[in-house]
């Protein structure tokens, strides 16, 4: 997905712009302009086998265009091009300042031949790129990847950091209203764990059959990123509502999704031999040991929830550029069309399928025919009917 733009200012102008251009407009103006980002992609290979790190990530910290964090994740590679592919995967989505702090970075640690070659690159993409409120083409979305930060990535949009990689094999997306840059810009790790205790300790659970938590963003396995780069930890999450912190949720279900990368693999996929795969569902087990008479009932500290995942763990969230994330699309497909007759652990079943059944189109990376395997996990103890006064059929 490419937004070019002669700047900011100009696409606020625009009327009558397509949906996704208006996205591509609101992160043109809050995130990495596009050009800068095409910049980077470009040089990638010789950015990644030149740049000295020591003293430059020194100077980006201080401009706060790193954490510490993100410094000693970078660090913790094993050697200096792996560090260098962590820093360039990171820089796309570290705001509108990123690319010229890290120019400057470039010339204060006597690398300045790296800091010629992007802005020559950068002057020859804004004689050549389109405006902003043309209507692009997207036949051919390019793959980029949703995790932070990623080893594998070839192109950045700017719709930051996820795998674009389909080619329409989806069903058609629903519409849905874009969420405003505000809404991503406060949505820092501390403030999403205030909101999500916040939720939790309301006191209309009391009176509630379930609550469900949706979390989209980048991550790793384990956590979700806010916009600060600082980890939100799922186990956190999942800790805030179960019996033990959040009694007016005990024995209902509670639903968390979870929109997110959860390592660093991309899927490539198999090629299916003949003979069918059988699978067969664990199977569960009445414990004795609380059955005593005169005791009072107890709880595991964590029971009924079920967490659906976009992906396995370690691999790589996929998304398309037109019609967002296919895991969230799926959810939304089935959901709404069998909300009515099915239980929750059945929809999730069919969303599995839906997600089996995708693969990525972006010819000529290393992304082509790649594919994603959601899943869920489950303690819950009863089926899940959205819709519990319409039984199925």
């Amino acid at each position: 997905m490419a937004a070019p733009s002669a700047g900011p200012r100009f696409a606020l102008q625009q009327k009558g712009l397509m949906t996704a251009d208006r996205g591509r407009r609101i992160l043109g103006v809050y995130g990495m302009h596009p050009d800068h980002q095409e910049a980077l992609k470009k040089n990638r290979v010789v950015l990644a086998k030149q740049l000295l790190l020591s003293e430059l990530l020194e100077h980006l910290l201080e401009k706060d265009i790193i954490t510490l964090e993100m410094r000693e994740h970078i660090q913790a590679k094993v050697c200096s091009f792996s560090q260098n592919v962590e820093l360039l995967n990171l820089l796309p989505k570290r705001g509108p300042q990123a690319f010229d702090a890290f120019c400057v970075a470039l010339r204060e640690t006597k690398q300045g031949h790296l800091e010629d070659l992007l802005l020559t690159t950068l002057a020859g993409l804004q004689h050549i790129l389109p405006p902003l409120s043309c209507d692009y083409n997207l036949s051919l979305p390019f793959p980029v990847c949703e995790s932070c930060p990623r080893r594998k990535q070839r192109r950045l949009s700017p719709d930051t950091m996820e795998h674009s990689l389909d080619h329409g094999d989806g069903p058609p997306g629903l519409q849905v209203k874009s969420c405003t840059p505000e809404f991503y810009q406060t949505h820092y790790q501390l403030e999403m764990q205030e909101k999500l205790q916040n939720f939790a300790q309301l006191p209309a659970h009391r009176v509630t059959d379930s609550c469900i938590v949706a979390l989209l963003s980048h991550g790793v396995e384990g956590g979700v990123y806010g916009v600060d780069g600082t980890l939100l930890q799922l186990q956190e999450v999942f800790r805030l509502f179960d019996n033990a912190n959040c009694p007016s949720l005990q024995n209902k279900p509670k639903m968390f999704f979870i929109q997110a990368c959860r390592g660093d693999e991309t899927d490539r996929g198999v090629d299916q031999q003949d003979g069918k795969n059988h699978e067969r569902s664990p199977e569960c087990e009445e414990s004795d040991a609380s059955k005593e008479e005169g005791l009072k009932m107890r709880l595991p500290t964590r029971s009924d929830m079920i967490c659906g995942y976009a992906c396995l763990r370690g691999t790589a969230a996929m998304r398309n550029t037109k019609r967002g994330s296919w895991y969230v699309e799926a959810l939304a497909q089935v959901f709404s069309e069998r909300a009515c007759d099915k239980h929750v652990a059945d929809m999730l079943v069919e969303v599995n399928a839906l997600i089996k059944e995708r693969e990525g189109y972006a010819p000529g990376t290393e992304f082509h025919r790649c594919k994603e395997m959601s899943e869920y996990c489950s303690t819950l103890c009863r089926h899940l009917y959205l819709f519990p006064g319409h039984p199925p059929t």
